[in-house]
């Protein structure tokens, strides 16, 4: 598994991830094949997201992706998710993600530097 920044953003690429001029793109690479991206963020709302091709969901590459760009982000790690993206929220779990609160149908994550070591 390779993560590899993307520096040459296409305009689709831009439309599909709704980037920001600030935002960084990486390609999640398993065997020379785009498995997935993840996405560091400036936004208030997600700091990282990650999306990975339903072919290879639920094998750990979504989590081992949140965990290599965590350790590329100083400081502590804001997260809101919708209260259904099971998936999501088990990778927060995984990563010691602590719950801050909730608001309707999502819920709001932190997870700490200190708790990334």
């Amino acid at each position: 598994m390779k993560i590899i920044k993307v520096e040459n953003i296409t305009v689709d690429l831009i439309k599909v991830f709704n980037l920001g001029i600030n935002d960084e793109l990486y390609s999640l690479e398993l065997e020379d094949k785009n498995i997935g991206y993840g996405l560091i963020r400036e936004n208030l709302n997600n700091k990282i997201e990650v999306y990975i091709l339903s072919d290879y969901q639920g094998k750990g590459y979504g989590t081992r992706l949140f965990k290599e760009l965590l350790k590329m982000i100083d400081g502590d790690v804001s997260i809101q998710v919708d209260i259904e993206n099971v998936i999501m929220r088990k990778i927060l779990m995984k990563c010691d993600a602590i719950e801050i609160g909730r608001n309707g149908q999502t819920i709001r994550y932190i997870i700490p530097n200190k708790r990334r070591i």
